[in-house]
């Protein structure tokens, strides 16, 4: 196995932003409202180093072995996120705003399936076999991260609730690394050579700018919220209703 310079290069500073991300999660200690995310990082860090010495002194069938293996830990985790997020959106106060759970799960499932759908209509005719089965594995998961963060998104429209600045930053640089991840897949439907490279280089470097935004939202607090008078708490409840 080989590498080229810019694989080094982005292999190199996606460590390292991880390693300041994690040291940034722990010692600021939001890794008591975001332990899932927290665990993810430090996840992706183990990872990478793992990986590497496989690369190292390992062969190419046991690198590969090892990834396809870590991946679904992987994803497990960024679905773990998702509920996260949801959690602390959708449950302010400890228990779930009314009708918070139910429209999320409805928008969830129907999500799923419309990912799962897509995912297996979406990978090209002239991939068959092992590789349509490893496109379609790759691009599932993304479909499907991206839809269960929408639900949140509507859900919390739709009940008139507000975001919290840590989860503003971790939403929008999920979203963007999300969304660009899944042009990714779509554009496999070109076939699998279809400037591949290309294409993951900027899934990579796209990922890489969103650790760097979530290092300086992580590294400052939050703003305190205003308390509100009776009066105005009990306006915008008439209101709300």
């Amino acid at each position: 196995m080989d590498l080229s310079w810019f694989d080094r290069a982005v292999w190199v500073v996606g460590f390292a932003g991880h390693i300041i991300l994690l040291f940034v999660l722990v010692g600021k200690e939001r890794w008591r409202t975001f332990p899932i995310f927290t665990s993810l990082i430090a996840f992706n860090t183990l990872r990478t180093i793992l990986l590497f010495l496989i690369y190292r002194y390992g062969s190419e069938v046991v690198y590969s072995r090892a990834y396809w293996s870590i991946e679904v830990l992987d994803i497990g985790l960024q679905l773990g996120l998702v509920f996260e997020m949801a959690r602390i959106v959708l449950k302010p106060t400890g228990t779930w705003v009314r009708d918070a759970w139910k429209l999320f799960s409805l928008f969830g499932a129907v999500g799923t399936c419309i990912a799962a759908v897509l995912a297996f209509v979406a990978v090209p005719a002239t991939v068959t076999g092992l590789n349509a089965w490893s496109t379609r594995a790759q691009l599932f998961p993304t479909m499907l991260f991206c839809v269960l963060f929408a639900s949140v998104m509507v859900a919390s429209s739709s009940l008139g609730l507000v975001w919290r600045n840590h989860v503003m930053g971790l939403g929008r640089g999920l979203t963007i690394w999300a969304i660009v991840s899944l042009m990714g897949g779509v554009c496999s439907y070109f076939g699998p050579n279809w400037h591949i490279n290309l294409l993951d280089h900027i899934r990579i470097t796209t990922y890489i700018g969103a650790t760097v935004y979530w290092i300086i939202t992580f590294w400052y607090p939050e703003p305190k919220s205003r308390t509100l008078t009776p009066e105005m708490y009990a306006y915008l409840s008439s209101l709300h209703k």
